[in-house]
């Protein structure tokens, strides 16, 4: 074995193969998004009207109960990254007041402390209260009313 350095045979193929890498990185990148959305970008107008529904559906699924009184999403939706889930900003009211979050298709929520949590009181019905609609208002403005 010998003990001398690596020598580049060809001038200026130090900068070439790096400069491949790259490129060939990144095309790979944006190969990922040549089919379909590309990562970050809105999907159509119907399928975030869907999406819409569907959180706040599986949002009032898990927190049934808890006095909401109103969701109204205030912008279409969409999948903010890679290996995020969709996702959409919307005002929750309960009892009365609004409260800014991001509903997901999980039912999950990402904003502000809601009641119940961080010292937020907690909103309890009066004795005797039954489950009050939920109003629904998409982003396009239409409405409905989810039992």
């Amino acid at each position: 074995m010998s003990n001398h350095r690596f020598r580049w045979r060809k001038p200026g193929l130090h900068v070439a193969v790096p400069l491949c890498l790259v490129l060939s990185l990144g095309l790979g990148l944006s190969a990922c998004s040549m089919e379909g959305n590309s990562v970050g970008q809105d999907s159509t107008l119907q399928s975030n009207l869907d999406n819409q529904k569907k959180a706040a559906s599986a949002y009032l699924a898990a927190n049934r109960g808890e006095g909401i009184e109103r969701i109204e999403f205030t912008e279409p939706g969409r999948v903010p990254g890679i290996g995020a889930t969709w996702g959409a900003s919307a005002v929750v009211t309960v009892a009365g007041k609004g409260y800014q979050e991001t509903l997901v298709l999980d039912g999950s929520r990402i904003g502000q402390a809601m009641p119940g949590e961080l010292g937020v009181p907690k909103v309890t019905p009066s004795p005797g209260a039954t489950s009050v609609p939920v109003v629904l208002v998409l982003s396009d403005g239409s409405s409905e009313v989810l039992p």
